[in-house]
């Protein structure tokens, strides 16, 4: 049997179509044996292939793009079938269109749609026989009393008669088939999808766009052609709009919780959603914290394992064997107490419940270990559960989450850790009661999850971009990471200084090795419980910046990876290169007296000295960044040292350029912001300007062809491995390549309106968001609405005015009045999701807003550590009886059409 494969897809030189299926003559599903097309045209490949077959043939394949110049290759968003028998035709001729992952239509096909939109009873509608064309459409969202149909001018398809289309066959979700008659003919074919009522009996319209086009050579005898067509040309993706609610499962507070919202409470979250009509709960990590057992494992993005899930929220009272003895009393006692708290005490939270657990566990250890359902959770989930629970033991055994201090356990060896978790090792119980613990959590989430999709809601996650440096993960793989970086933020309207989250930067080529192993695996752990998840930065998979351990700010870091700039082209830019002045701390008298005022003769006689050229540097105790906060970690923690610490930090980080690694002083990436510098200040007014010609090409244009490569390799591979919707926060310094990847890929973007990503745009408007994409007015990394409208005056009355359109002077404080009208100009917006803080939904009520809307931040990027410990003033189960407030947020909804 002779088959053509053709696919149409504009290409340029350099660019070549492979296809990879599940035959020899296809490459036998590996991508790395995929069969080369050959080029028809600019805008179509084509490949010949004879298949010896019996009886019949069964064809599962797929296409890929190589860019050869960049190195990167990535597949098109779905699989394809062709199914026919060996007597049936001779000859095949496919005619594929490119399905690209970026298709509006295909965010229809994730997990999430799976839950929020029913399927349709239709009519069935019998395919034609015999037939020799068939034509192929995936289309979402067609009315259960319509169906697709096809029209065009040859007389097997209507001649153009919308009296009598071809009417089409939902063979699969989404996915439309008409059999027609088309050869022996000669020519050229034009036709258009549309729609066909089948209540009516009639023709509804056309798709928009041009007539589509095929031409014929009138076929052979026995002949089969197949037309697979993408993307109908009407805005119908774009009618469905939904909105959700954004709260940390921590922050939800229950009249039977233990001062900590837990896995349980999602049940009455989904209660009020459902009520208000609203489709999505969205949430902060959930993860695993643990590592120094104090407060600062407030921070959800520093896991100790991207696997386990947090015991602060399981809910004891649901535990088994919970309700014997007088655990009762002691439950309920610790509830009181507690739930009394304004926040979050994180300490006293899960010592308590730990303290619970344990008591559980130590009596009724071998029944729950016998459990058929714990046996069957523990057998699926060992390779990553053994390991965390090991790591769990010896980090309270150690004292320290940083395994390099555990003497023979500092590097993980598996067959050690296979001995320390046998059921026959002296520890056991230390080691299974962790099991225990996320058995009972695994339980307590999908059961929330599964009721609140039984409301029509589906629960987004949220992804963080780097892992915890003293984790499980990095201890179990340390060649995944490179341990002796941190990865963080520059500069941005978060921080002034940069952020330094001190995670390990991803090894991404060794993670390429086995295709992303590690990372397809996390995906199908998150896909158990979400149906979407929010990649957090997901800038880190084009660069990341990254900052030398000595560093605490994250000012000293630099783009990773990057193409840095050679000694020999600050010529061509008219700068006079001087490694000393402009990559050593700039410290002279005038600088001292600038930063330091009437101390600076104490500073310099205590951290600086002179070199044998006489400038001024840095005593070696005291030349990083690092060594100065060990140094002031010692000291007395009053406000002179700490702003001595500060300004100190500020002047070894005075310099123009940080060398390349491994250069030996010949390439340099430009400090971030080094405009503000005194440094730089002290420069001639041209050598300034030539600087910053410099400065600019570098960040904003050097790098855009080469961080597009850099995406393309990775997040292609990341997308395929989940069928979960996925939105990505791209906020701060974005590179252009940024959003045209994540649109070329089908990947929902964030906007948030006090962070406009257009250069000179000081608010972003909801009318302006494109459909696949998020919009809210505030995060968690950000003050709440009301928090907002009062930290600038001056901004707020530009919004006020320009934005919201209102005359006069602007309030003082957001009243609930324009809570309300903002957040409706948001629901109005284009955008598939408007997701919203639960704080702003409640400033839109007087009687339900927290007096001080400082008090409702969640998080404050600056400062690190942060203590994450919001948490509601109000209970769900109080929020669920306000009706009327429920119902006027399901008013909003439906008149935005959400």
């Amino acid at each position: 049997m002779n088959i053509t494969f053709k696919v149409r897809y504009g290409t340029t030189f350099g660019q070549q179509l492979m296809i990879c299926g599940n035959h020899p003559l296809l490459g036998n599903n590996d991508p790395e044996q995929a069969i080369f097309m050959q080029f028809a045209n600019s805008s179509e490949w084509q490949l010949n292939l004879d298949f010896d077959i019996d009886e019949s043939l069964e064809l599962e394949y797929y296409y890929l793009f190589r860019n050869e110049k960049d190195g990167y290759t990535y597949s098109e968003h779905k699989k394809r079938h062709l199914v026919v028998e060996s007597l049936q035709y001779s000859v095949i001729e496919v005619l594929d269109t490119w399905s690209s992952p970026g298709l509006t239509d295909y965010a229809f096909d994730t997990q999430a749609f799976e839950i929020l939109l029913d399927t349709p009873e239709r009519v069935s509608i019998p395919l034609i026989q015999p037939f020799n064309a068939i034509f192929e459409i995936t289309v979402p969202l067609i009315p259960e009393h319509q169906t697709l149909c096809l029209v065009g001018n040859h007389p097997g398809i209507g001649g153009w008669n919308t009296e009598w289309p071809v009417l089409m066959t939902e063979i699969s979700k989404n996915h439309w088939r008409a059999q027609v008659q088309l050869m022996p003919f000669k020519g050229t074919v034009e036709y258009k999808y549309g729609l066909y009522d089948l209540q009516q009996q009639q023709f509804v319209g056309f798709e928009g766009g041009d007539n589509r086009v095929l031409t014929l050579d009138g076929g052979q005898k026995r002949s089969l052609l197949k037309v697979c067509d993408e993307g109908y040309r009407r805005s119908l993706s774009g009618s469905w709009r939904g909105t959700g609610v954004a709260i940390p499962v921590f922050s939800l507070r229950s009249k039977n919780g233990m001062g900590v919202g837990e896995f349980s409470d999602l049940k009455l979250l989904a209660d009020w959603a459902s009520d208000t009509g609203m489709k999505m709960l969205q949430i902060l990590p959930i993860n695993d914290t643990s590592a120094a057992h104090t407060w600062v494992d407030s921070y959800p993005y520093a896991a100790i394992s991207v696997f386990a899930l947090h015991p602060m929220f399981l809910n004891i009272d649901s535990l088994p064997f919970a309700d014997e003895g007088d655990l009762p009393k002691k439950i309920l006692k610790l509830k009181k107490q507690l739930n009394k708290e304004v926040h979050v005490d994180y300490e006293a939270v899960m010592n308590h419940k730990w303290s619970l657990i344990r008591e559980i566990f130590q009596v009724h250890q071998d029944d729950l270990l016998r459990d058929r359902g714990f046996k069957k959770y523990l057998k699926e989930n060992k390779e990553w559960l053994a390991p965390y629970a090991a790591f769990c033991y010896l980090r309270d055994l150690n004292g320290t989450p940083d395994f390099s201090q555990w003497g023979d356990y500092s590097v993980f060896k598996a067959r050690q850790i296979k001995q320390l978790v046998s059921e026959k090792s002296e520890v056991y119980s230390e080691i299974a009661i962790h099991y225990f613990v996320q058995y009972q959590l695994h339980i307590q989430l999908k059961e929330a999850v599964d009721y609140a999709h039984q409301k029509g809601l589906i629960l987004k996650g949220d992804i963080p971009i780097g892992i915890y440096r003293y984790s499980v993960d990095a201890w179990a793989a340390p060649e995944l990471f490179y341990m002796d970086m941190q990865a963080g933020a520059p500069p941005d309207d978060f921080s002034r200084k940069g952020q330094n989250w001190g995670f390990p930067t991803y090894n991404w080529d060794r993670m390429a090795a086995d295709h992303y192993d590690w990372w397809r695996k996390r995906f199908s752990q998150l896909a158990l419980y979400f149906d979407s998840f929010r990649i957090d930065h997901i800038l880190g998979f084009f660069r990341i910046w990254q900052i030398p351990l000595d560093a605490v700010e994250g000012l000293m870091g630099v783009f990773e990876p990057a193409l840095p700039i050679h000694i020999n082209e600050f010529a061509n830019w008219g700068i006079p290169f001087d490694y000393e002045r402009m990559c050593l701390p700039y410290i002279n008298d005038q600088v001292m007296e600038q930063l330091f005022g009437g101390d600076a003769g104490r500073v310099e006689a205590q951290f600086l000295q002179k070199d044998p050229k006489g400038r001024m540097v840095f005593k070696k105790e005291f030349d990083t960044q690092r060594k100065i906060k060990s140094f002031f970690d010692e000291q007395e923690q009053n406000e002179s040292n700490i702003s001595t610490r500060d300004k100190l930090y500020e002047l070894i980080s005075n310099v123009l350029f940080l060398e390349a690694e491994g250069s030996g002083k010949k390439e340099f990436h430009p400090r971030c912001l080094y405009k503000f510098t005194l440094s730089f200040k002290h420069l001639p007014g041209q050598m300034q300007q030539s600087l910053m010609d410099l400065y600019n090409d570098f960040y904003y244009k050097r790098h855009e062809a080469y961080w597009k490569a850099r995406g393309l390799k990775k997040l292609p591979a990341i997308k395929a491995a989940t069928n979960m919707l996925i939105c990505g926060e791209d906020l701060g310094m974005v590179p252009a390549s940024v959003p045209e990847v994540m649109e070329q890929l089908g990947i929902l973007s964030l906007e948030v309106q006090r962070m406009p990503k257009k250069p000179g745009e000081i608010f972003f408007h909801p009318k302006s968001a494109p459909y696949l994409s998020v919009v809210t007015p505030s995060s968690h990394d950000t003050s709440t609405l009301r928090g907002w409208w009062e930290e600038d005056k001056s901004l707020t009355q530009r919004y006020y005015n320009e934005i919201l359109g209102k005359y006069g002077e602007a309030p003082g404080e957001c009243t609930s009045e324009l809570c309300t009208s903002i957040i409706r100009q948001h629901l109005h917006s284009p955008a598939m999701w408007a997701i919203f803080p639960i704080q702003d939904y409640l400033g839109m009520s007087d009687k339900l807003r927290y007096p001080d809307p400082e008090a409702e931040r969640i998080n404050i990027p600056s400062i690190i550590p942060h203590y994450w410990r919001y948490r509601m003033h109000i209970a769900m189960e109080d929020l669920i009886q306000e009706e009327e407030f429920s119902k006027r947020i399901k008013h909003y909804l439906w008149l935005a059409g959400r």
